[in-house]
């Protein structure tokens, strides 16, 4: 007998209204489900458009820097525009791959290289003009020349960007779990379990995110980087593919499971990346904690076991597999072969799948670029 929530699908119908509603909101039966397949359905625009303006802008520096914050909430960059996003631009225009709610709804689920400015590209509302200016300035104002605190910077924007999107999506979570308004009740329950499992993996990450990024604020406060790994990479020429954040690998880059994501007891292991430009050159970093780094590392490790001709390649899939805040050069990726454009929509596709781990993939030849230069503090 099929069941939800632990509840007898077959019962549904017996649920009396003021009974609390088999979809765990902890509402009435009458206020929540009942009746739910006849209310209006709500149209990809409308959904998309409510989260859109649902965001919120708030400055992502903790508590303790609060005090500190001067200056209106701006439109921070997670990958510089003139140093970096101009590199691959064409006409100031850039494709973005993003999997936030808004672009998967009005593309009808679809994920779709979408050409944006260079101007709004990798913008988020997730600081004050102070710390924006004053925080980022060692690698801003400086030539990126791999010192700890501008290795720490780079990882710490990414964070601030995770921390952004997680919290803004938590936000909106009550609106995302009535939209199967108008459906039937198998569709409704599809939808409820899909929702929960977004919405309870999402709680999870955010709190793990919080604790990481105490840790790195501390770190920056006190100029402390004992506590920080990180891998990196240079090339001639600027990457194809840039863009800032995190993930959590599953996968090393030899096909060997490193982390189980469904064991909820155990705190998942974050890598924070970068992929930029500096002075004309492509840089890779990536960056974790130390203290409990079994899984960082082994992935770490897969990558630079690769020869300096695989290595962009390694790193260009696994954005593409692991990461929702990339960016790609328009004339890179119109060149691309259609086999190859679908093969990695494919594996950004699985990299959200809700209901199963990111699963393995192969490295596809997609750019030549040889590594000119390895660094790394393991």
């Amino acid at each position: 007998m099929k069941t939800l929530f632990n509840i007898d699908i077959s019962k549904i119908s017996k649920i009396k209204r003021n009974d609390p509603c088999w979809c765990g909101s902890g509402k009435k039966y009458k206020k929540c489900h009942l009746d739910r397949e006849r209310q209006t359905e709500k149209s990809n625009f409308h959904a998309a458009s409510n989260f859109e303006n649902s965001k919120r802008k708030l400055c992502a520096m903790s508590d303790s820097y609060l005090n500190e914050c001067a200056g209106k909430i701006i439109k921070a960059h997670t990958v510089s525009k003139s140093s970096s996003l101009k590199t691959i631009a064409r006409n100031s225009h850039i494709y973005s791959m993003s999997k936030i709610a808004n672009e998967i709804l009005t593309n009808d689920g679809q994920f779709v290289p979408k050409l944006v400015g260079i101007n709004v590209a990798s913008t988020f509302t997730g600081f004050c003009q102070k710390h924006d200016r004053d925080l980022f300035s060692p690698i801003e104002n400086k030539r990126f020349s791999w010192e700890m605190e501008q290795v720490l910077l780079v990882a710490y924007r990414g964070l601030a960007y995770e921390w952004y999107a997680k919290s803004m999506l938590l936000e909106q979570e009550e609106y995302f779990k009535s939209l199967d308004a108008g459906k039937p009740l198998y569709t409704q329950i599809e939808i409820q379990k899909m929702m929960s499992d977004l919405f309870i993996g999402t709680k999870i990450a955010l709190e793990e995110i919080n604790q990481i990024k105490s840790k790195f604020e501390i770190y920056l406060k006190e100029k402390d980087f004992s506590q920080i790994n990180y891998v990196g990479f240079e090339f001639k020429e600027p990457l194809p593919v840039m863009g800032s954040g995190g993930f959590t690998p599953v996968y090393d880059l030899t096909g060997k499971k490193i982390q189980d994501l469904s064991n909820l007891n155990v705190a998942a292991e974050t890598i924070f990346y970068s992929s930029f430009a500096s002075e004309n050159k492509g840089v890779f970093c990536m960056v974790w904690i130390n203290e409990v780094s079994t899984a960082a590392k082994q992935f770490a490790e897969s990558l630079t076991e690769l020869n300096d001709t695989e290595i962009a390649n390694a790193i260009i899939s696994t954005l593409f597999a692991n990461c929702e805040n990339i960016y790609l050069s328009p004339d890179w990726w119109d060149k691309l072969p259609k086999e190859v454009q679908k093969y990695l929509i494919n594996i950004f596709k699985d990299s959200v799948s809700i209901d199963t781990n990111i699963r393995n993939y192969k490295i596809a030849d997609v750019v030549d670029a040889t590594a000119s230069l390895r660094l790394s503090n393991l």
